[in-house]
């Protein structure tokens, strides 16, 4: 996947003796990392936008729904949820994958969302009558007639 590297895998192939044995200040990922002058604290890092931090996702995504009438109009359930096996990640070829089920990660790696939740659930309720529509998904609510939204709150 591509994405902007993180500066501390710069400093792991710097200062690691696998990538850099004989610890060379010149290695590639070394002269990466600008150093104050006076003090020779890190001023900053120069990443760049790699293809290789590796996301594997595995897991089951289940759906119900369900519609009948109700009263004058009908009312539709669409209940869905996504349970995760496993959501492992590693910035690198080289390192250890890591698996984020149920924790706030990944944290090593770029572009991808964080909370790695054990499940997420989504549940969508609508009840229309004629030309009129109500529903309410993931904590919207939108009143409707012939599909031009009239109001749409918080629930």
């Amino acid at each position: 996947m591509i994405a902007e590297e993180f500066g501390d895998i710069l400093y792991e192939n710097c200062l690691d003796e696998d990538t850099n044995p004989t610890y060379d200040p010149n290695h590639p990922a070394c002269k990466r990392l600008v150093r104050n002058p006076s003090t020779g604290a890190n001023a900053t890092i120069s990443t760049s936008f790699t293809n290789e931090q590796q996301v594997d996702l595995a897991g089951w995504d289940v759906q119900y729904n369900w519609g009948g009438d109700v009263g004058p109009g009908s009312m539709t359930v669409t209940a869905r949820a996504t349970i995760a096996q496993h959501v492992k990640a590693r910035p690198s070829p080289t390192a250890d994958w890591f698996d984020y089920v149920g924790s706030s990660g990944p944290s090593n790696i770029r572009s991808v969302n964080p909370y790695s939740y054990d499940y997420r659930t989504f549940t969508t309720v609508a009840y229309n009558v004629g030309k009129w529509n109500a529903s309410c998904d993931g904590g919207i609510c939108r009143v409707s007639r012939r599909g031009a939204v009239l109001r749409q709150f918080a629930s």
